[in-house]
């Protein structure tokens, strides 16, 4: 069953999500949009039919973490949205995967978390799903759904997010290395603690700066964090405002990955490895926020969605 918005007449924005409305951090930025639930399986035209006349802004926000087949015939859904002339946001971001993530960074020259068998024996590795969360969501869906949205690589080695593990190489099976639902990574680490939350709306883009001791670094509500907004200009980010100051490496690493993912809503996690190095180990185009406050920073991000174009 799903549960469709009536047309606002307050925006012409519209979300497709599935498995991210309540307590997303979308919902908080554009709580009048129309929201349109998704139901796996089904085809564009379908899609299509449920859009409302006034739509001018399309946002993909699909809690998977490949989209290629939400809906079937995605590329028709597209097509007809340009048309329209309707900004589709997320239009080519179809694969937030970690080894994905990992050969983007590698194509663009950027620090890669990603280990191989070869890494010394006692260096420490993570070991995760290739899906996002412990493939939470995939799960969810029927065998038979999974097979028709091509979402089959569940893994049976780590069953959620909560465990991931951490371990040398020495300890990881030979046959871990071929399984493609799983992604082994370096377990990269600083003495002060710090990680990046990165947020992307549009030309908007803000970055958290958290400290968290835990070994798996999340953001909970209510986390003390430093942030600096940027304009995401054709050839730097350029500084809004800060209450701390950003690295230049990890500026250009933002930057990089930004033009090469291309990214136009979510959010990045960014690990820090002294002296300079900062790898992206994660990307979320459906970012949970949960709780309220930062009144300042979700002006920011709304204005940067309100504010999007393809043309950007």
């Amino acid at each position: 069953m799903h549960e469709d918005t009536p047309p606002s007449s307050e925006t012409g924005t519209t979300v497709y999500y599935w498995q991210s409305r309540s307590g997303f951090l979308l919902s908080s930025l554009i709580p009048e949009a129309t929201f349109i639930q998704a139901i796996p399986g089904e085809d564009s035209v379908e899609v299509i039919n449920r859009l409302p006349q006034s739509v001018d802004r399309f946002i993909l926000h699909l809690a998977v973490s490949q989209t290629h087949a939400f809906p079937l015939r995605r590329d028709h859904l597209l097509s007809a949205l340009r048309d329209r002339r309707v900004a589709v946001v997320n239009e080519h971001v179809f694969d937030v995967t970690k080894r994905h993530i990992q050969d983007v960074c590698r194509a663009a020259d950027l620090p890669v978390a990603e280990a191989t068998r070869d890494s010394p024996p006692t260096q420490q590795l993570i070991v995760k799903t290739n899906y996002n969360y412990g493939a939470n969501n995939e799960r969810a869906l029927s065998a038979e759904l999974r097979t028709l949205l091509g979402l089959t690589c569940i893994s049976n080695v780590v069953l959620n997010a909560k465990k991931y593990k951490v371990v040398p190489r020495r300890n990881i099976p030979d046959a871990w290395w071929n399984r493609p639902e799983l992604c082994i990574e370096r377990f990269v680490e600083n003495p002060d603690h710090i990680f990046y939350r990165v947020y992307v709306a549009g030309r908007h883009v803000a970055v958290s700066k958290v400290i968290d001791p835990k070994p798996i670094k999340k953001m909970p509500v209510g986390i003390e964090r430093q942030t600096a907004t940027f304009l995401l200009k054709p050839t730097a980010l350029a500084l809004v405002a800060g209450q701390f100051e950003c690295p230049r490496s990890l500026l250009q690493t933002l930057f990089t990955f930004l033009a090469a993912f291309q990214l136009e809503y979510g959010a990045l996690d960014i690990v820090f490895e002294p002296p300079n190095s900062y790898f992206v180990i994660d990307v979320n185009n459906t970012p949970f926020w949960g709780g309220s406050g930062h009144p300042e920073l979700l002006k920011f991000l709304r204005d940067g969605l309100l504010q999007f174009s393809p043309s950007r």
